[in-house]
C-alpha cells in the first residue's frame, strides 16, 4: 500500500483500491482501474515493483480488488479494503515516521 501510494505512481487511494487487471513485471508497469472506471498504466520504482510483486505472490494474480482486507492470523479476504482503512494505515505510518501533516484527498 505505502509503495504504490509514496514509491509508485502517487497513486490516489480510489486507485489503490481500485481492480487489478495486470501487473508487468518486465516493465514493472501495473494496470490499474481507479475512480470513474477510468484505466491508467502505473510505472512503479524498482522497490514499489517489488513490494507489489511480493503482494501477488501471496494475494494471487488472479483478477480483482489489488488490496484486500487482511484479517488477523494473516488471512486475506476476497473482501475490498475501503478508502478510509487505506488513510488510517497511511496515517499511522505517517505518524510513525513524524509526519505532521497528511492529506485526506481521495
Amino acid at each position: 500500500m505505502l509503495a504504490l501510494s509514496l514509491l509508485g505512481a502517487g497513486s490516489r487511494r480510489a486507485e489503490m483500491r481500485g481492480t487489478y487487471n495486470r501487473y508487468d513485471p518486465e516493465s514493472q508497469s501495473l494496470k490499474i482501474t481507479g475512480k470513474g472506471d477510468k484505466q491508467r498504466m502505473v510505472y512503479l520504482e524498482d522497490g514499489a515493483a517489488l513490494a507489489v510483486h511480493d503482494w501477488l505472490s501471496v494475494r494471487g494474480s488472479q483478477p480483482g480488488r489489488l488490496l484486500r482486507s487482511i484479517r488477523k492470523g494473516a488471512k486475506i479476504e476476497s473482501k475490498e479494503i475501503t478508502a478510509q482503512a487505506i488513510y488510517k494505515v497511511l496515517a499511522k505510518r505517517g505518524a510513525e515516521a513524524s509526519i505532521s501533516h497528511f492529506s485526506r484527498t481521495s
